[in-house]
């Protein structure tokens, strides 16, 4: 089915809107040019919210969208007003590419909110009949000894105080983050016609496994983990269990980032008091995804000075899924890693080779800032768009009973808030391993059946 015309039609005349706005964008910075554009992404979000979100807030949209407000908007319209050069903003940066940064955001979501009305929700999934996931009786166990692996080469990195820096532990990292998200799928989906608390009493040593390694990998620095296996279980208990009332998952949202935003202070800081006492309001909150507003503006400054690379900055994270790819890539051609990396580029363009420990500092990418510096305004315009009707399209498929479309998208889910954060092609190497599981795992032990 088709989503009404009507909101397809107003989001092509918000499309154009934002391209005429982008092509008007002033020298320098305007708080009433930023609102406009900012008008016009909150019509988006009510056109989203009106085609699909009707029936539950836990989905894609919901997340992606409060995580893209922080990351494009909060700071042009509240922090740039009262605190400019916070954090990573206190490097210099091109200020006079906020207004065309933010209308380069508003086009891309835009544009994406055109893809993602591409179908219309159905209340509910329908899962029936034989499913082979969690038919091979040994996938628990090889998850659970990569967990206490990877335990324990965190505990010297606990023991000596370092942040930030795995070791060792990041060889199996990447592969242990796999067989968890999959084995957490693979629990909650086969439970799904059983009271919810028998996923866990039935599975003890894999969740306490599973919340030993969120723990330590979080006093490490990486809260990641603790959002992504969360959010999996939200958005798995809402489709196969019971849905969360709208009113509810407000509460969990804000609670889930108050405490994460808590947990990282404390860390920081010590103790609860100085964390408190490092917090200068509520709105810090939400500051640790504004600092990556800074590289939209470096990507979209570079791109314009220096040429969109066609791509080529994609070519990190498209080549992740194949090991060893990217660094025989690096050797063949000769080109350094900020060459096929945003990140790194964004890094690079304000550090030297002569500063210390430079390796061990990263100043982040922008979703959209990849995407422009890649292919430009037109790139923005057609990824974005592409986006949306993948999105859109594995949503659809998972709810008329696909298993592998359901856990797509699962992976995508989780990815939402950081996504804005991250390259374009992040989420693939997760999603393209936990299929590459299912089909190596699963399906060779059913042809064993």
């Amino acid at each position: 089915m088709r989503s009404n015309s009507f909101s397809n039609i107003l989001l092509i005349i918000l499309g154009i809107l934002s391209l005429i706005l982008y092509g008007m964008a002033p020298q320098s910075y305007s708080y009433n040019y930023c609102i406009y554009l900012f008008l016009i992404f909150c019509v988006d979000v009510y056109i989203v919210y009106k085609e699909r979100c009707k029936y539950t807030l836990v989905n894609f949209e919901t997340f992606f969208t409060i995580a893209f407000a922080f990351v494009n908007y909060v700071y042009p319209m509240v922090f740039y007003q009262i605190d400019p050069y916070f954090s990573l903003f206190a490097l210099d940066f091109p200020e006079d590419y906020i207004n065309k940064g933010t209308a380069v955001a508003t086009i891309a979501y835009t544009f994406l909110s055109l893809g993602l009305c591409k179908n219309k929700v159905q209340r509910c999934f329908i899962f029936s009949g034989y499913y082979d996931i969690g038919v091979n009786k040994y996938f628990t166990l090889y998850t659970n000894i990569l967990i206490i692996a990877i335990i324990i080469a965190l505990i010297p990195i606990m023991s000596s105080g370092t942040s930030n820096e795995w070791g060792v532990a990041s060889y199996i990292r990447s592969i242990l983050d796999v067989f968890v998200f999959y084995t957490l799928f693979q629990k909650l989906f086969m439970y799904r016609n059983m009271p919810f608390g028998k996923v866990f009493s039935n599975n003890r040593l894999f969740f306490v496994l599973v919340l030993a390694y969120a723990l330590f990998a979080s006093l490490i620095g990486n809260r990641g983990i603790v959002i992504r296996i969360g959010s999996m279980v939200v958005l798995l208990y809402s489709v196969l269990y019971k849905d969360i009332k709208k009113l509810y998952l407000v509460f969990l949202l804000i609670f889930g980032m108050v405490f994460m935003f808590l947990f990282g202070a404390i860390r920081d800081s010590g103790s609860l008091e100085g964390a408190v006492d490092n917090s200068v309001s509520v709105l810090s909150v939400g500051r640790d995804l504004t600092i990556n507003n800074r590289s939209l503006y470096v990507l979209v400054d570079y791109a314009d000075k220096n040429g969109v690379t066609y791509g080529q900055n994609f070519l990190s994270h498209l080549l992740s899924p194949i090991p060893f790819a990217q660094s025989t890539l690096l050797a063949i051609t000769g080109w350094k890693v900020r060459d096929i990396s945003s990140g790194n580029l964004v890094t690079d363009d304000y550090f030297d080779n002569t500063v210390t420990n430079r390796d061990s500092f990263g100043l982040g990418t922008n979703l959209v800032g990849d995407v422009y510096l890649a292919f430009g305004i037109i790139g923005v315009v057609l990824l974005f768009y592409l986006m949306g009707v993948v999105i859109s399209n594995i949503y659809k498929k998972a709810q008329q009973g696909s298993a592998l479309s359901l856990l797509t998208y699962s992976i995508l889910f989780i990815t939402a808030i950081i996504w804005t954060r991250e390259a374009y092609f992040k989420p693939l190497q997760l999603v393209l391993w936990c299929l590459a599981l299912y089909y190596l795992i699963e399906k060779k032990a059913v042809r064993r059946i």
